[in-house]
């Protein structure tokens, strides 16, 4: 209801008869007197209240006709259908402009995030890792800009997975304008939201906020390239504040779209290289007992030499960092991540590093 035009001991006055009796629940169906004789305010004042409720009233069934026209819906946050993750965050959107089906409440959903100026590495990871976790029954959550997003939402259409795209424009903009095919393609087989009312341009400011939605609504947020100033470094912050899960893909210690990954796993982020490392991180996908109790006993089995270089492979550092720290020669040091990697227990990624299976 559109209260903040009234005066403030109004609005005091209305929550105070609400209290008592209800009243706000009744409103809509009171005219002027009968807001009198309820609040006991004057004449002029019901009046307005009044004129308010009708303006609001009509301002109501006016966008809901031209959201229709964008085939969206309302959803507001008290109802069942509004994602369940979300709401548990403090500034969670009071109503949610959707397009499509949301993911039901006991449907997991992990997000996928990066950069938009992505390389071939970074877009075939994000696509992979993404297409792997919607093979599962997992939503994969993006923000569909250029890049990475637009990589993680085509990986889970092309399993036929659910996915969801969170804009930070009006229903009525599609951005990028050339994900006009995917846009539809996402609202077939998943949804579309956004907080913000038509006529919302893809401002600038928009974005950090549309990012809260993306942590809020996953149990766990990848980052899989960007650089350090990358707006999905705050998605993953974001996801860290909500009690989320983070992870990161290791990249080349070349590349600058690296630094944001690396950065995430020196602070504790878990390092994936596939969406069977993400889901079984998260506990959605149990690792087999024959492949666990394989890996266990060739690292029981290790040389203790061995067992060092493997234990240094945390995505981050190349082979002749690894030879610098353990003092070893360099040939040793390849010699015995050739055999790791044999056995499947480290896999090698772009740029030279190691991260462990």
């Amino acid at each position: 209801m559109a209260l903040s035009k009234l005066p403030v001991k109004t609005v005091q006055a209305l929550m105070l008869a609400d209290e008592l009796t209800g009243l706000f629940q009744r409103l809509p169906k009171m005219n002027a007197e009968n807001i009198c004789k309820s609040t006991g305010i004057k004449k002029s004042q019901a009046e307005r209240i009044e004129h308010a409720i009708m303006d609001y009233e009509k301002k109501g069934r006016e966008d809901e006709n031209k959201l229709s026209e964008y085939g969206f819906r309302p959803v507001c946050i008290n109802s069942d259908e509004y994602p369940a993750q979300l709401k548990t965050i403090a500034d969670a959107p009071l109503a949610l402009y959707v397009k499509g089906m949301l993911p039901q409440p006991n449907d997991a959903c992990i997000s996928v995030v990066g950069s938009r100026k992505a390389d071939s590495y970074g877009l075939e990871a994000a696509f992979r890792i993404s297409k792997e976790i919607a093979t599962e029954g997992v939503w994969i959550v993006s923000g569909m800009a250029r890049g990475i997003d637009g990589a993680a939402h085509s990986g889970a259409l092309s399993a036929k997975g659910r996915t969801a795209a969170v804009w930070g424009c009006g229903p009525d903009t599609v951005y990028p304008p050339e994900h006009g095919t995917m846009a539809d393609k996402i609202a077939s087989y998943g949804c579309i939201i956004t907080e913000y009312p038509i006529g919302t341009p893809p401002a600038k400011a928009n974005f950090p906020r549309r990012n809260r939605i993306i942590a809020a609504m996953s149990i766990g947020t990848i980052v899989v390239q960007a650089d350090e100033r990358s707006g999905s470094l705050s998605t993953a912050n974001q996801a860290l504040e909500f009690g989320r899960e983070v992870m990161a893909v290791p990249g080349s210690i070349f590349s600058s779209l690296s630094k944001g990954p690396h950065s995430l796993l020196m602070d504790g982020a878990h390092p994936v290289s596939s969406g069977t490392d993400a889901l079984s991180y998260l506990g959605l996908k149990e690792p087999s007992k024959e492949s666990e109790l394989k890996k266990k006993k060739h690292i029981e089995g290790m040389a203790r030499q061995i067992y060092d270089i493997y234990e240094m492979c945390d995505g981050l550092k190349p082979a002749s960092a690894i030879a610098d720290e353990l003092s070893y020669p360099a040939e040793k040091i390849m010699s015995a991540l050739s055999i790791l990697e044999s056995k499947g227990l480290i896999k090698r990624c772009p740029g030279g590093i190691f991260i462990k299976t």
